[in-house]
């Protein structure tokens, strides 16, 4: 129950707040809108003041009347009329109901027992299968819930229970088909795991693992690692190759690299600037030196070797580089 003087802010914020009891009950934490209303009224009709709250109210003979019809006509639910009325207790409208309407208010029943012997002819119908779940606790007047339950309590993990297998009908050409069926099933999965962790190799697990994300000349290498163990187009089906490209890559690998000297040029130029200078300057001094190279070439063969330069100070590190060197040592 709350305070008058809970009450009268409530209301007080209410009037504040144009009359919206979204933002009271937002602010405050309380109470329910019916309830809000309910004080407004009650403040409205002592003349704008709050009555002081008695442990001991007293309710007129209408009040009582009004949340017991109320409590019929709207489905015989103590809470809500409690949220629609604003009073009283749930304790208080039973009594009233009990006074006023002898005899009508619901009464609720015992839980229904059952032996244990019950409870096992249940389980054993539902680990054999002779019904659905909710027929069977349909039929015991008891909840799906309450059936499990009782399969968790009477059957453990170390004694699970042992009923008689449906025979099998399946003739032996049949179950090897379907057992060669599993094994063909089982190498496509161990394929498709080695691909992915090829892929995780090749591309690092810092980019998202997609077998579609490698080039050609790399699902070539990663095909070749799967050779041993596969046929060749189990691995270019799960690699997603053409047997033309993959054919095609294997050649390229094989014919001698025709830039192996200009890639150690690259390197050279490349350090000898202390990893200054990118694809475009290098490709500059490379055209002092009369190599004959595209700029193009140059930038992918550093591509390839992760040679990119490194990120020029700022102003603001320099500056203080600058000052630090200036500064007498002690």
């Amino acid at each position: 129950m709350y305070s008058r003087e809970e009450k009268l802010k409530a209301v007080e914020l209410f009037i504040k707040y144009d009359k919206s009891p979204a933002s009271v009950i937002r602010e405050l934490g309380y109470p329910c809108r019916a309830t809000l209303y309910a004080w407004y009224e009650e403040y409205l009709a002592n003349g704008c003041r709050m009555p002081s709250t008695s442990a001991h109210r007293r309710y007129t003979e209408d009040q009582k009347r009004a949340a017991v019809d109320h409590f019929f006509e709207h489905g015989r639910c103590l809470a809500r009329t409690m949220r629609a009325l604003g009073y009283p207790s749930q304790e208080l409208l039973g009594a009233w109901i009990d006074e006023l309407e002898p005899g009508r208010r619901p009464k609720r029943s015992s839980a229904r027992q059952f032996s244990h012997e019950a409870k096992e002819r249940a389980v054993i119908d539902l680990v054999a299968r002779r019904g659905a779940a909710k027929v069977i606790a349909d039929g015991l007047g008891i909840e799906r819930s309450t059936l499990y339950n009782w399969k968790r309590k009477l059957l453990s993990e170390e004694a699970p229970c042992k009923l008689p297998r449906k025979k099998d009908d399946r003739s032996i050409e049949e179950l090897e088909e379907y057992a060669e069926s599993l094994r063909r099933g089982i190498d496509r999965l161990e394929l498709q795991r080695a691909i992915l962790e090829g892929t995780v190799e090749l591309l690092g697990k810092a980019r998202s693992v997609d077998p579609g994300m490698l080039t050609n000349r790399e699902k070539t290498v990663l095909v070749e690692s799967l050779r041993s163990a596969h046929r060749l187009g189990a691995p270019l089906d799960a690699a997603g190759m053409a047997k033309s490209s993959y054919l095609y890559q294997k050649n390229a690998l094989l014919r001698p690299d025709e830039h192996a000297a200009l890639r150690i040029r690259i390197t050279e130029v490349f350090h000898g600037s202390d990893r200054r200078y990118g694809c475009r300057r290098v490709h500059a001094a490379l055209k002092s030196e009369e190599v004959a190279v595209s700029e193009k070439v140059v930038c992918r063969i550093m591509k390839e070797r992760g040679s990119s330069p490194s990120a020029p100070a700022s102003a603001s590190t320099a500056l203080a580089k600058a000052r630090s060197a200036r500064r007498p040592r002690t």
